[in-house]
């Protein structure tokens, strides 16, 4: 029984330190920062292009946050930034644009938030290129969400711009849109495209990581088959060897039976002439 009980005890450990060593050596893991797309909606508001017209990393260099850049240089493994854009099929001066930044923790997507809404809900959001502040936009079914309209100056040829700014976790969220018409519609398709980008988060950010994990097959098929060829040796041959000596043993006894039936029955038989 306690031998059993040992031989048990042994596979487990085995086991253990083979995953252990599995883990460190067959396994492999790489940062993929194009997973970072993964936080984006792949669709945009109605009244666009459905393919993306541009849809990549934002470098800390091209991030227009500070509090971003700070958090890129000191945890670069946990900070990133995607962008999506759409344009319009009917007006190349239409657009509808995403940018998700990533945080190390809540706290700091929370600064960077508030850097987005002085840059991009501010009443000098968009001097530079001729817009002025005209109101707040509501952006109904998001929590804690701000928005903006911005009116191109009189004349202008430029559709009116709509921004929205929120926090999800630690991902902050940026949207603009620019769409001919009313300002009303350009509001529109901002909530549109920032309540859709909060329904993906909801879903997408509780399990994303940069690490993809690659698990090579032929080398998977030989390390196990090592492992359990190897346990076999060290549990078979101690286990043989046993069985050897018992066997032995156990034909010493019968020999030494055999011989000693033997000589009984030679002195049963000596015994038998002499009382003749």
């Amino acid at each position: 029984m306690i031998r059993k009980v040992l031989i048990v005890v042994i596979t487990v450990l085995a086991l253990a330190l083979a995953t252990g060593a599995y883990e460190q050596w067959i396994v492999m893991r790489h940062a993929d920062r194009g997973r970072l797309a993964g936080l984006v909606v792949t669709a945009p508001p109605p009244g666009f292009t459905k393919k993306a017209s541009a849809s990549n990393e934002v470098t800390a260099a091209s991030s227009p946050f500070s509090a971003f850049k700070t958090a890129a240089k000191n945890a670069p493994g946990s900070t990133g930034a995607w962008t999506s854009s759409w344009t319009s099929p009917s007006s190349s001066s239409e657009s509808a644009t995403v940018l998700v930044s990533l945080l190390p923790s809540a706290a700091i997507a929370a600064q960077v938030e508030a850097q987005a809404e002085t840059q991009f809900l501010g009443t000098g959001a968009f001097a530079a290129q001729s817009y002025t502040r005209s109101a707040s936009a509501p952006v109904p079914g998001v929590p804690g969400a701000k928005g903006a309209v911005f009116r191109p100056k009189a004349g202008a040829a430029s559709p009116p711009v709509t921004t929205a700014v929120y926090r999800y976790g630690r991902a902050q969220v940026l949207v603009i849109v620019g769409k001919t018409g009313t300002p009303t519609q350009a509001e529109s398709a901002t909530a549109a495209l920032a309540t859709s980008e909060f329904a993906h988060l909801r879903g997408a950010l509780s399990s994303f990581s940069f690490l993809v994990t690659t698990v090579p097959l032929v080398a998977t098929l030989v390390f196990w088959a090592v492992v359990v060829g190897g346990l076999g040796l060290a549990l078979g041959i101690p286990m043989g060897s046993r069985r050897a000596r018992r066997r032995r043993d156990q034909a010493r006894s019968r020999l030494a039976a055999r011989q000693h039936q033997v000589r009984g029955s030679k002195i049963a038989r000596r015994q038998a002439v002499r009382r003749r």
